[in-house]
């Protein structure tokens, strides 16, 4: 069986516009997508105020939904999204 971390950080979001989660190396755990409108698009860089791209994801939907990413990130994590409400776990 594998421990669960406990030492992550979270930051919550109502997105309007780009966001500079953290600068420096880190780890993102997840995105959740608390509140979303239809046809909307989340971008997920390594850097700072842009980078290397991470993940793009566009949604149809409009109910909660959990990414799980468990990946390095280390330049920085930033977050271009817009209309959306956001809950990221990283370290």
């Amino acid at each position: 069986m594998t421990q669960s971390r406990s030492d992550f950080q979270w930051r919550w979001a109502h997105c309007t516009d780009d966001l500079q989660v953290q600068v420096g190396p880190g780890m993102l755990h997840t995105i959740v997508i608390n509140q979303m409108g239809e046809g909307m698009t989340i971008q997920i860089w390594d850097g700072v105020w842009g980078g290397a791209v991470i993940g793009v994801v566009t949604t149809d939907f409009d109910q909660p939904r959990s990414l799980v990413y468990d990946l390095e990130f280390n330049d920085g994590l930033y977050i271009i999204a817009q209309y959306c409400d956001l809950t990221i776990t990283y370290i």
